[in-house]
This record gives structure tokens, sequence and C-alpha cells, in this order.
């Protein structure tokens, strides 16, 4: 088992996450929304993906699930996006990423640039078979849990978000 500590602590596992062959599963309450088209690649080039999150994660996660909820509708194959709604878990807060069976990592950075970048992080990384399959059992388990989500009403909660910004401007 690997440890990493600190700000920036996504250029040890970044490489390793974006680069799986056949399949790559992530749990996480926040998924950005470069993250998203990086993984909607993957799932383009053959990469079977699943992805447990929230619709109550950062606000670049919005648009992130937009984006992949758009990628699915239209018919398109590899990915599996489950976006869990606020009124079944207030939060999907597990971070977990299991790729290729080879490698799984889990700690406390969000799928996100500030997560990997800026923010100080506590990640470990197993590379140990047994290891490996009782993480990638544990997602199973999460994955199982809950229902699927459309996100809602993201056009009504935008332009609500945005009035409240423009009330708050003139305050």
């Amino acid at each position: 088992m690997e440890t990493f500590i600190g700000k920036g602590i996504g250029k040890y596992f970044e490489d390793e996450i974006f680069s799986a062959k056949n399949e790559l599963k992530i749990s996480t309450p926040a998924v950005a929304l470069d993250f998203c088209r990086k993984i909607i690649n993957m799932a383009e080039n053959g990469v079977k993906i699943k992805v447990i999150t929230s619709n109550s994660g950062a606000a670049d996660s919005e648009p992130a699930n937009e984006l992949a909820q758009s990628f699915i509708k239209e018919g398109k194959k590899n990915l599996d996006y489950k976006i869990v709604s606020m009124k079944e878990c207030a939060l999907i807060h597990a971070k977990i990423f299991v790729i290729d069976g080879t490698c799984a990592i889990v700690g406390s950075a969000n799928f996100s640039e500030n997560s990997f970048r800026n923010f100080a992080e506590y990640m470990l990384i197993f590379r140990k078979s047994e290891n490996i399959k009782q993480i990638n059992n544990d997602f199973e388990k999460l994955w199982n849990s809950f229902n699927y989500s459309e996100i809602e009403t993201p056009g009504i909660k935008k332009d609500f978000r945005n009035k409240i910004k423009n009330i708050r401007r003139k305050i």
C-alpha cells in the first residue's frame, strides 16, 4: 500500500486513473466537468466506466452530471453513471477509484481539479489483489444500495441560484 498526503497529490494517481484500459469505477460526491469529459472519452474508446455520485456535490458537478446523462441518453455505450438523489441519500461521500481490477485508490479527494491540485488530501493506493477485491466488492455494495436519479430540474435550480446571487450582490 502506498499513501499520499498533502496538497497537489493528484499528480500521484491521476495518470493511473485515466490510463484504465478495460474498466474504471468511481465513487465521489463531486465530478469536475473536465474529468467528466475525460471519462466520456475513455468510454468512447471502449473502457467500461461506472460512476456513482450525488446531485448535491460541488457546483462544478452539475454540468458534469448533465453531460454524462446526455451522453447516455444519446445511446452511447460503456458509461454507467448513477446520480443518487438527495432524497435517497444526502451525499455519496465515499471516494473510491478501482482501475482495471489491478489498482484501488481510496481517501479524501473528490474527483475534481481542486481536490487533485489545490486541497490538502489523503489517499491510499492498493495494489494487492485481496485489497483490490475487497474495495471492489465494497464499491459494488454501495452501487447496489441506491437507485438512479435524474438531475432534479436543473434549469429551474440554475435560475433560482442566479436570482439568489443577484440578490446577494445588491445587499
